[in-house]
């Protein structure tokens, strides 16, 4: 490929600091050239460790003041003039060395490429349940609520295609029924066809913008990312816990709460996952039929956290019930 376009990859930073050194060197083995790529980290915590962290690979540390997602992409993008600007969690990784060069080629090739993306990959060393997370691309609540349209393996069963190339699909996604792709698996945007990026947006942005614009976008399933999901369900449900306490609803988060998602279907059904959780019979059965369209016994996993995931659920909202009838 010629004329290369310049890169720049945001990445957003979690609470694991440990994970944001293999994040960077998966950028730093890149088969491209080392002068068109720059990398900046962005999150709420910068000192320490990650500053440490940062400094052995050369980028800088933006500290932002926001929690949500949107700001931090934002704030990164106003760091770099780059053509091309990719998101990334700490807690992930590329996948492959000449992962920038086949994630770039549908902009080099498609003028009208909008944005790219890709989808999850299994790291060797997961567990059966991460595994099943990694299949999944995402949460049981998540499957439950958006179905396949949250799972980029599926995106051209479920929307069909506008158009291919080597290696990759261009997609021209309904506004109203967008698929569920969340920023900081790899998705990159061409700095040109940036619009209006508005703090808090979740975690789907910047890829719902241009599909609300109606801006074409490849998807590229070869590259893939790994991400660094809870090696035992014991671990799962304690970090699901924490986030269904902060969280401001009580509900995991999904991204449903941009307009695109909040289908009468998707609302009905995230109320649903509690009765279909405390069922026990149904997860149970979804997880054997999973197991079986993926002929993988990992996928037996979705039964036990269905189940635990809405009786969590169940349970701190019953509390936050409890708490506003004593004030």
């Amino acid at each position: 490929m010629d004329n290369l376009p310049s890169v720049a990859f945001v990445v957003l930073l979690g609470s694991d600091a440990d994970r944001l050194t293999g994040c960077l060197e998966t950028i730093a083995r890149q088969e491209y050239p080392e002068k068109l790529v720059e990398t900046i980290v962005v999150g709420l915590g910068g000192g320490g460790e990650v500053a440490e962290i940062a400094l052995r690979f050369g980028v800088p540390v933006v500290c932002g003041d926001q929690e949500d997602v949107a700001s931090w992409i934002n704030l990164g993008i106003s760091r770099t003039r780059a053509d091309i600007v990719f998101a990334v969690g700490s807690d992930g990784g590329l996948s492959r060395t000449d992962w920038i060069r086949m994630m770039v080629r549908p902009f080099i090739e498609r003028s009208e490429v909008a944005g790219t993306f890709t989808q999850i990959v299994e790291i060797p060393t997961d567990s059966t349940f991460a595994r099943y997370l990694c299949r999944l691309s995402g949460s049981p609540f998540v499957w439950f609520v958006h179905g396949d349209t949250a799972n980029p393996r599926y995106c051209r069963s479920m929307y069909g295609m506008a158009g291919s190339g080597e290696g990759y699909t261009i997609h021209l996604f309904p506004h109203r029924r967008p698929p569920l792709i969340k920023a900081d698996c790899g998705v990159g945007v061409r700095r040109s066809a940036l619009q209006g990026l508005s703090a808090g947006d979740e975690a789907a942005l910047p890829l719902i913008r241009l599909i609300e614009g109606g801006q074409p976008v490849a998807l590229v399933p070869d590259a893939g990312v790994h991400h660094q999901n809870a090696d035992s369900l014991w671990l799962y449900l304690t970090a699901q816990y924490s986030l269904l306490r902060e969280g401001f609803s009580g509900w995991p988060v999904c991204a449903e709460q941009h307009p695109s998602h909040q289908s009468l279907w998707r609302r009905t059904r995230k109320f649903f996952f509690v009765i279909y959780g405390l069922t026990a019979i149904m997860p149970l059965l979804d997880g054997i039929w999973l197991s079986l369209l993926e002929r993988d016994a990992c996928m037996l996993w979705h039964g036990p956290a269905a189940i635990a995931i809405s009786w969590l659920i169940l349970i701190e909202r019953l509390r936050r019930l409890a708490g506003r009838a004593e004030a």
